[in-house]
């Protein structure tokens, strides 16, 4: 068994590296550690310069394993170290085959944060089943089935149906979040003391003080286990569990982040969710980001993972 720790390195301690504001380079037996998430923050910043820091520090890439569906699994691989801007390189030509028919669902995030002016409902629909059309459509070109060509239209324009009626209702009945997490919660969560029990535990109290007849459980609610209706998976994975936990600490108001009702903050957010999901399969993970800091320990502690969530300070010499 390796015995060197694997530390996941979170954007800003890359970003003070770079700048020397912290030095890491110099720290003995560890190996670091970064996901494609990191490259997808590198796209929308439009700029390579933290490559150098992943290839000073010898970084390795982790990447969560996926079954022959295409479906995510509770493993990971770490690879053996290789430059990192190779590595991103064969990352944008692996993404440049699928960014055609990508569906936005950032923005259907926002909404239910309880923005309902970022999204048109009918033309979010129509873009949400022309992306499926668009993934379909070289699929069809080979099948000759017109009876199975119909069942397959018959099903997209039920789904449309569906979505729209679905996304209205939401729309009259989506408050502010603030008034939502006074209704479910009737505290600020941020309050909570780590010393008094699972931060979790700590929640769903209080939510079962607020609320009567819960349909479903504290597990199903957090993210430790699937919710039958929206999903088909057999076996819930770890990553998508731990994303739907931060979510919903992000709209509880648990050191909640920044901007949930900004479109523009709403990828940075969801980098938070991968990064940490990530880290749920290394020794530890490395942040300035208090709020992220916080959010981790709860999910960790809450899953029962050996996660060490180390807190980098800055000190102002000024």
């Amino acid at each position: 068994m390796n015995k060197v720790p694997y530390i996941y390195l979170d954007e800003n301690i890359i970003q003070y590296a770079y700048e020397n504001i912290i030095k890491i380079d110099n720290v003995n037996n560890v190996e670091w550690i970064f996901s494609d998430e990191h490259f997808n923050e590198i796209e929308r910043s439009k700029s390579l310069k933290y490559l150098d820091v992943l290839k000073k520090l010898k970084a390795r890439r982790i990447q969560i394993k996926l079954n022959d569906k295409y479906q995510i699994l509770n493993e990971a691989y770490i690879h053996e170290y290789k430059d990192p801007e190779e590595v991103y390189n064969e990352y944008k030509n692996n993404i440049a085959l699928t960014n055609e028919n990508n569906i936005d669902f950032a923005s259907l995030q926002v909404f239910m944060f309880g923005n309902k002016e970022i999204i048109d409902i009918d033309q979010y629909v129509n873009d949400y089943i022309l992306s499926i059309e668009n993934m379909m459509k070289p699929i069809f070109e080979y099948i000759k089935n017109t009876e199975l060509k119909i069942s397959y239209k018959a099903k997209l324009d039920k789904l449309k149906e569906d979505l729209t009626n679905t996304l209205k209702i939401a729309s009259t009945k989506i408050k502010p979040i603030e008034e939502i997490r006074k209704k479910i919660v009737g505290q600020h969560l941020s309050t909570l003391n780590i010393d008094s029990g699972l931060i979790i535990d700590q929640i769903w109290s209080k939510i079962q003080e607020k609320n009567d007849k819960l349909p479903i459980t504290k597990d199903q609610f957090f993210g430790k286990e699937r919710m039958p209706f929206l999903s088909d998976y057999d076996n819930w994975p770890l990553f998508l569990g731990i994303s739907q936990c931060h979510s919903v600490l992000n709209y509880l108001g648990y050191w909640p982040d920044e901007g949930l009702k900004k479109i523009s903050k709403i990828y940075g957010i969801n980098s938070d969710s991968s990064h940490i999901g990530h880290a749920a399969f290394c020794t530890g993970i490395i942040s300035a980001d208090d709020r992220l800091c916080k959010k981790a320990k709860a999910i960790y502690d809450y899953f029962k993972l050996p996660v060490e969530v180390i807190k980098m300070y800055l000190i102002s010499k000024n």
